[in-house]
């Protein structure tokens, strides 16, 4: 299940989630939402970052419960190394920590202060967006053909990141939603992803949006267009082949971007030759199709 994604104005101190996320550097120094923490609960957040309980080493989370001064019942202090090399990569792992810490467990929301941080060379946009894909990203979990999951197992389901830029709140959920949407089709077994459901999938996801088409080509008409080296390649399977085309016309005079990707469902080429333990992995050669779908979502969720 994709999380659910706002942003937060309020208070970390009085916000209303199941677990407030803020920040430790290697120094024991705490972030700002960190020291707003430290002074609800009359210093004890600090202390114990002092004592040694609580770490700020990269990779390092601690959660915390009923800390007083705080209405969350939760507080997930996460690691994020020595202070002056914090960039872009410690943000982004800082991000995923928090997020896998709290994939499983009671917590259903939370609060993502660490958007708040300055990240060198980005701005609040880039800091917001990326909190929205990272953590997607960490919570993502395959299971469409793994059975039911557990129903005591639920974890978070709702993130609100600190910050106010809605636009990159929107950009972040609308490339998050097309980078699931390629992991998926990527993960699926090749018995169920053929070229055939790749098609139904592109021809589902533009009929529910205003304004996206999808032309599905087959063999006669690729066979009319002169794609033999196309066709050539599909002879060695049953599943017959189809060329998706997906259109989003929505930037008006501006010139068009066109990408095009690679969707072998299941490439056997030259199997005698493959490595030992490789041939498993070749459903993945549908992944540049996988893609192109993906951004093809991300753009038309963007709009």
């Amino acid at each position: 299940m994709a999380l659910e994604f706002t942003l937060n104005h309020d208070a970390p101190a009085t916000a209303g989630f199941d677990c407030i996320v803020v920040g430790a550097y290697g120094d024991k120094t705490l972030t700002p939402a960190g020291r707003a923490l430290d002074a609800a609960s009359g210093g004890k957040l600090n202390a114990l970052v002092q004592r040694g309980d609580v770490g700020g080493k990269t990779g390092k989370t601690t959660l915390l419960h009923d800390l007083a001064g705080v209405s969350a019942p939760r507080v997930l202090v996460v690691g994020l190394g020595d202070a002056a090399k914090f960039g872009v990569a410690q943000y982004l792992k800082a991000i995923g920590d928090a997020t896998r810490a709290l994939k499983t467990g009671p917590s259903s929301s939370a609060l993502f202060t660490l958007s708040e941080l300055e990240v060198k060379d980005r701005d609040a946009a880039w800091n917001i967006r990326q909190a929205v894909i990272a953590s997607d990203h960490a919570s993502y979990r395959y299971s469409a053909t793994l059975g039911k999951k557990k129903s005591d197992d639920a974890g978070l389901a709702q993130l609100a990141v600190s910050g106010g830029d809605e636009q990159a709140l929107a950009q972040g959920v609308a490339i998050a939603a097309g980078v699931a949407f390629a992991r998926e089709l990527g993960n699926l077994p090749p018995n169920i992803c053929t070229p055939a459901y790749l098609a139904e999938q592109a021809q589902a996801f533009a009929a529910a949006h205003a304004g996206a088409e999808s032309e599905i080509l087959d063999d006669a008409q690729m066979e009319a267009l002169g794609m033999g080296s196309l066709l050539a390649v599909a002879r060695g399977s049953a599943n017959r082949p189809r060329l998706i085309v997906l259109k989003w016309n929505n930037g008006g005079d501006a010139k068009p971007y066109v990408l095009v990707g690679k969707g072998i469902t299941f490439d056997t080429g030259g199997v005698n030759l493959k490595t030992q333990g490789g041939i498993e992995e070749m459903k993945y050669d549908m992944c540049g199709g996988a893609n192109v779908i993906g951004t093809f979502v991300a753009a038309v969720k963007a709009a």
